[in-house]
């Protein structure tokens, strides 16, 4: 399999050569505070499975697992419940057809490189269009082709405007 670049990977690079250098071609890591694993990826990966769990099976609930294997803190893990909560009643009625949740996705930057994205959600729209609900009362008309449903957490007190603009790639 063909080696890939991820925007963890590209960010971090573009950050600081040494850091990607050492945490991706010399693999170290640096250790957890306290023991525990509390980032902003960390509580993503708990939500997410969260929100996965809610689209198949409709109930509101974390896998243990998932704390385990993540390794939060108990005030990581309340606040990913709080999150999970909080999205299931903000959007109660939200209906996109089966797809992938939390699944890589591969496609090719050069001959050598694949890139890699981890996309909350995607699915494919069929030819002649298709509907669904916008979770908010209303319905969302959706053009043929591949779309992808992208949760996002955020600080309240960021602007949404400027809060949009950073998820850019930078150059």
């Amino acid at each position: 399999m063909k080696p890939f670049l991820d925007y963890s990977q590209y960010s971090l690079y573009w950050k600081c050569p040494t850091a990607w250098y050492e945490r991706y071609v010399q693999s170290t890591v640096r250790a957890p505070k306290e023991g525990f694993q509390d980032s902003a990826l960390t509580l993503g990966t708990c939500v997410h499975a969260g929100l996965e769990v809610l689209r198949q099976r409709g109930v509101l609930e974390i896998p243990e697992e998932v704390f385990a294997e993540t390794g939060v803190s108990p005030d990581y893990r309340a606040w990913a419940q709080r999150l999970l909560a909080g999205y299931a009643a903000h959007y109660p009625g939200e209906d996109f057809p089966s797809g992938h949740c939390e699944a890589p996705l591969r496609f090719p930057l050069t001959e050598q490189v694949d890139g890699l994205a981890k996309v909350d959600y995607y699915w494919k729209v069929p030819p002649e269009g298709q509907e669904i609900s916008d979770g908010l009362g209303g319905v969302l008309h959706l053009e043929p082709g591949w779309w992808v449903k992208e949760y996002k957490t955020k600080d309240p007190s960021r602007r949404p405007g400027n809060w949009a603009l950073s998820w850019r790639m930078g150059a």
